[in-house]
């Protein structure tokens, strides 16, 4: 590493001072206190800011004191180290400190604890280490010398040089990321492989006699398939002699189930017959008698046509009898309405004259009501008035009584309470007219007092008043009770005149009903009583010829049905006659049946039995396939399994020359560098 250059602004004793370094040694002049040390210094506070030892003093006086205020302090230094070109830049205030650096003119730090970071890794030392090796400060080069004994000087001058370095590279076994920690791993990993490789040996026999044993199971497998193309052979002769005779006895199967069918059906056919026979005999009585009513009956159709033609003329004559019962019960209601209508007539005038008296009353009242209430207010106004007086005459009665206390208490040489003045000769007139002001207050208030207990109760005038008052009310209220007994037998007089008009009305509707009826030819009532006998008589013979109205269908229908059964029965004989001749014709022999089913049984079983076999020695044959594919596979893995053994055999011998290189180097450094360095350390002493 070498510094390029370096700019201070407001640091200590330089305003703003710029410096190009020159290769080789640069030397710095100035007299006492001129800032050379100064430089030195901000040389470090740019490497390691306000880090202890890098500062003179605090960093409170670290700014130019020529500076305005708030100024910033500015270190900018520019350096070269492992082929990089690197920038730092540190600035102070009061406040806050801030850090930046920069490789090859790239931001790569911009805070205090980044730039530090930066700094370590790059110079690979930390700022105390830096400040006890390349950094010698004034008056401190005799740091080295005042390290106790010649070895400990020596380690630190190794330490600086980096011989350290080369020891944590080689390392122990143990520890991660050292020469012998990798050499111990891959010896682990070339273990690994050795013992695996273990189980391929002997593949290459297995794979021989896993393919033999192909070999033998698929001769075995073509000496089964051809014993099964035999079997097929003879099952396949065989299936069209069963298919003939099975298509038989399918044929005489189904023969047999409708010869069955037939002869199951017939005893019902037999039975419906018998049934419509004994049906038919019973319909052909009932179709006698049907016959017989049919000729008695004739007449009763018209007499019924008659007698709903008497039965209207009957309900006419019974209403015209219902209608002159009720014109005279009209006739007598009419009548006894009016009479009592008539008797309410004069409720009219005594309804006027009621109405006029009760507005007169209520006239009276009201007028009665006001004078009460004026008399009661002026009553009430009165008694208010003396209460008034009363309280305002004790209180002046308790000022006069106290005043008069006051000057007793204070004699003749006190003062007037009222004016203020001295009392002296006016004393004795003074104490005399507040005794007569205190009388005089007695006096109105008894006088008041006295007025007050008269006015207690009600006076006379408003007594006459309310009793007036009361006797008012009660005869208003006995006309006004007459009025609503008026108002009733008002409401019934016109009631009653409503009434009187219905009834006419009814009467006139009746009448005109009444006449209309009468307009009809006379009714024989004896004529139409016979018929009505006559038709009793025929009801219950015609009632039962109704029910036997449907016999002459029915007996057809029945009839039409057994024809129909018995056409039926003689069918399904002939159908069970033929039948029983194609099932002698089918020629069907149970036993060849059974002897041919045998044959084709056993060979079918063989040819199952065979094929099976068939098919578990392709199954063998495919998984020992699968197993020699496996076998092959294993080759496969072994062979890359090898290679990969024979490259870690070739990283261990790798290592292992490397860790005999590294020996070698330490035990040159040990027995060729050291001494040197022990030497050299041994020239220093504290002086």
């Amino acid at each position: 590493m070498y510094l390029v250059s370096i700019h201070l602004q407001n640091f200590r004793q330089h305003k703003d001072t710029h410096i190009q370094f020159i290769q080789g040694i640069t030397g710095i002049l100035g007299q006492n206190g001129a800032g050379k040390s100064t430089i030195l210094e901000a040389i470090a506070w740019a490497f390691y800011g306000n880090k202890p030892g890098v500062l003179r003093g605090t960093k409170d006086y670290l700014i130019w004191r020529g500076a305005p205020g708030k100024s910033e302090v500015i270190v900018d230094l520019e350096f070269a180290c492992q082929n990089h070109n690197y920038r730092i830049q540190r600035s102070q205030t009061t406040s806050k400190i801030t850090a930046q650096l920069w490789q090859d003119e790239v931001l790569v730090a911009n805070s205090s604890t980044g730039v530090d970071e930066k700094i370590r890794q790059l110079l690979c030392m930390t700022h105390q280490e830096f400040f006890n090796s390349y950094f010698t400060g004034q008056k401190q080069l005799q740091f080295l010398g005042s390290i106790e004994g010649a070895t400990a000087r020596e380690r630190f001058i190794a330490k600086m040089l980096g011989y350290e370095k080369i020891e944590e590279i080689q390392g122990k076994s143990d520890k991660s990321n050292t020469l012998r920690y990798d050499l111990k791993q891959k010896e682990k990993v070339k273990n690994q492989l050795d013992g695996y490789m273990q189980k391929f040996e002997g593949l290459s026999d297995r794979i021989a006699a896993q393919k033999l044993k192909i070999e033998d199971t698929r001769s075995r497998l073509q000496n089964i398939q051809r014993h099964l193309l035999e079997l097929a052979l003879i099952k396949d002769e065989l299936e069209p002699q069963w298919q003939q005779i099975n298509d038989r006895r399918t044929n005489f199967l189904q023969l047999q189930t409708k010869l069955q069918a037939h002869q199951s059906q017939l005893p019902s056919l037999v039975g419906e017959v018998k049934n419509l026979e004994q049906k038919q005999a019973d319909l052909q009585q009932e179709l006698d008698k049907f016959k017989q009513l049919e000729q008695e009956v004739l007449p009763y159709e018209n007499l019924q046509k008659e007698y709903q033609g008497l039965e209207q003329n009957y309900q006419s004559f019974l209403r015209a009898q219902q209608i002159r019962d009720r014109l005279i019960t009209l006739e007598q209601e009419i009548t006894a309405t009016t009479t009592e209508l008539q008797n309410l007539e004069p409720i009219g005038l005594e309804l006027s004259a009621i109405e006029q008296v009760i507005g007169e009353y209520r006239a009276q009242i009201a007028d009665r009501e006001e004078q009460i209430k004026l008399e009661t207010a002026r009553w009430q106004q009165t008694k208010a008035e003396l209460e008034a007086k009363v309280s305002l005459e004790k209180q002046a009665l308790a000022k006069a009584q106290k005043q008069h206390q006051t000057i007793i208490d204070a004699g003749e040489d006190g003062v007037c309470p009222t004016c203020e003045r001295p009392l002296q000769e006016e004393y004795g007139n003074v104490v005399n007219g507040f005794l007569q002001q205190i009388t005089e207050c007695q006096q109105h208030i008894s006088q008041w007092q006295l007025q007050i207990e008269q006015l207690a109760k009600k006076p006379a005038t408003i007594l006459e008043l309310e009793q007036a008052q009361t006797l008012l009310l009660q005869e208003l209220k006995q006309r006004e009770n007459r009025q609503k007994e008026l108002d009733k037998a008002t409401i019934r007089r016109q009631m009653l005149e409503q009434q009187i008009k219905e009834k006419q009305k009814q009467l006139n509707k009746l009448q005109g009903e009444l006449e209309l009826q009468d307009q009809n030819q006379e009714f024989n009532i004896e004529y139409f009583q016979t018929v009505q006998e006559q038709i009793k008589q025929l009801r219950p013979r015609h009632e039962e010829f109704l029910k036997l109205a449907q016999t002459p269908h029915n007996f057809k229908q029945v009839t039409e049905q057994l024809l129909q059964k018995q056409q039926d029965v003689r069918g399904l004989n002939q159908k069970i006659v033929a039948i029983q001749q194609e099932i002698d014709a089918c020629g069907y022999s149970e036993a060849c049946f059974n002897q041919l089913q045998k044959q084709r049984e056993e060979a079918v079983a063989n040819y199952t039995a065979v094929n099976d076999q068939y098919r578990s020695i392709g199954q063998d044959l495919q998984y020992a396939e699968q197993e020699l594919q496996k076998l092959e596979q294993e080759k496969q893995e072994s062979l890359v399994k090898e290679e990969e053994r024979k490259q870690v055999n070739r990283e261990c011998l790798t290592l292992e020359e490397l860790d005999k290189a590294f020996s070698a180097l330490r035990q040159y450094l040990t027995e060729q560098i050291r001494p040197r360095l022990a030497q050299s350390a041994s020239y220093f002493s504290i002086n």
